[in-house]
């Protein structure tokens, strides 16, 4: 019966410890590189919010509709819609 090599049995060990700590750090990095991206796409929002005028999201409908294709079809105007609602409504400017 041979002996068991523990110096080479020690180094396979590290290569699983070294994958799977790769493995976890890799995936918390595509996590906190998503939620990065979400954080910043809100700080955009309330940006854009707070830059608003009394008269913005009047001139911003007056934009969209002037640039809309009228003999498409009218899909996009609820999401249009939506979208302005939740800008003027969701929050008060200050």
């Amino acid at each position: 019966m041979d002996s068991i090599d523990w110096a080479e049995t020690r180094n396979w060990l590290y290569l699983v410890f070294l994958i799977c700590g790769f493995w976890v750090a890799y995936n918390e990095f595509k996590s906190n590189t998503r939620q990065k991206q979400t954080e910043n796409s809100f700080k955009y929002i309330e940006l854009f919010y707070k830059s608003l005028k009394e008269d913005d999201i009047d001139n911003w409908t007056n934009v969209y509709w002037g640039s809309y294709d009228r003999g498409s079809v009218d899909g996009f105007h609820l999401v249009m819609k939506v979208i302005l609602n939740i800008l003027m409504f969701s929050q008060k400017a200050p």
